[in-house]
């Protein structure tokens, strides 16, 4: 299985334009990726429109949502642990529950759906046949619609998942697309997010909304990251699925603590 090793930390949208570099001064650990490296391409067209900056986000500025104006959700997914799952004996044993509980609630909110919903990603984002965790589909000028994302993450609602939240590895974490099973190391998760104060439930929450992808048959288009300041690699949070619902989902639990949000069903 290959390894994943990105920083989870997400890019949270809305009409609110937050300056990222003075409200999250932080810098994420970077691992080495045994993915096969993809070359950038054209961002190429959605629907036979060339896509720019205007369809995507901005980079220096992130953006957040004002729940009370955000759309209603139009999906939602319950991710089931499964029996057979397995934490660390020195871990709490109640830490994957919980994270996925908050995994399941970033996935049914509004703002999140609608940030997806409106952005485009490359074609080479796909795992190839949607089934090889080791090769990428060949880059074209299509690119997978925001929706499409979603279609492919609301596509199970309860699915099962075998998850072994072990206490440390070479990555964050490892899935293959279709084998419901992952995997999530707790210390390189930890550092990963250091500076961060929420719980760490919430942070192994992130990483499981980015593996969810990779189980629904998303796969990094980069081997090596450059993330400058703890900003998100510009060469790739516009184009891999995967690693913008990384961002997007750090982004989101983080405000959620800031605000002291209740999340029903934690134990």
């Amino acid at each position: 299985m290959p390894t994943d090793e990105i920083s989870y930390k997400t890019v949270f949208p809305s009409p609110l334009i937050l300056n990222m570099k003075k409200i999250f001064p932080f810098t994420g650990l970077l691992l080495l990726l045994s993915a096969t490296i993809i070359s950038c391409n054209d961002a190429g067209s959605v629907a036979g429109v060339k896509a720019d900056s205007a369809s995507i986000a901005p980079l220096d500025s992130l953006t957040q949502w004002d729940s009370a104006l955000a759309p209603k959700a139009t999906s939602e997914i319950k991710l089931i642990l499964k029996p057979d799952s397995q934490t660390d004996k020195s871990l709490n044993p109640k830490t994957a529950d919980s994270a996925f509980i908050i995994a399941s609630e970033i996935f049914n909110t509004p703002a999140f759906q609608q940030t997806i919903r409106q952005l485009n990603f490359k074609y080479s984002s796909y795992c190839r046949d949607r089934t090889n965790c080791k090769r990428n589909e060949k880059d074209r000028s299509e690119r997978i619609t925001g929706q499409t994302v979603l279609d492919d993450l609301f596509k199970e609602k309860a699915p099962a998942i075998t998850f072994h939240l072990l206490k440390e590895g070479g990555a964050l974490g490892s899935t293959c697309p279709g084998e419901y099973d992952m995997t999530a190391y707790y210390n390189n998760i930890m550092t990963d997010m250091d500076d961060d104060p929420f719980p760490p439930a919430y942070k192994i929450a992130v990483n499981v909304c980015h593996e969810y992808m990779h189980q629904v048959g998303y796969c990094h288009i980069y081997n090596r990251l450059n993330e400058p300041n703890g900003k998100p690699d510009s060469r790739y949070i516009n184009d891999d699925v995967t690693y913008r619902v990384g961002w997007e989902a750090y982004y989101l639990v983080k405000k959620w603590f800031e605000d002291k949000k209740v999340i029903k069903g934690l134990p």
